[in-house]
């Protein structure tokens, strides 16, 4: 638990400034996402697999083009 309590405030000082965002989507989404998971990066199926149990909720079902932007192209453009 130290170990742990460590590294978290660790993370607290190195990033003492950030702003942290959260939401929580209407409820017919919630539903919706909560029947999923979703990433920018396919699955490691051999992590995945070493899960027991874990495998069919990482299946890839659909991909879609999504059109991304790099932090640092974003943030000076934020002022």
């Amino acid at each position: 638990m130290r170990r742990a309590r460590r590294s978290r405030n660790r993370l607290i000082r190195a990033f003492a400034r950030s702003e942290y965002l959260g939401f929580e989507p209407d409820a017919e989404e919630f539903a919706r996402l909560t029947a999923a998971c979703s990433s920018l990066l396919r699955p490691n199926d051999r992590l995945v697999g070493s899960f027991l149990g874990f495998a069919p909720l990482f299946e890839v079902v659909d991909e879609l083009d999504i059109e991304t932007v790099a932090f640092d192209e974003y943030l000076p453009s934020q002022g």
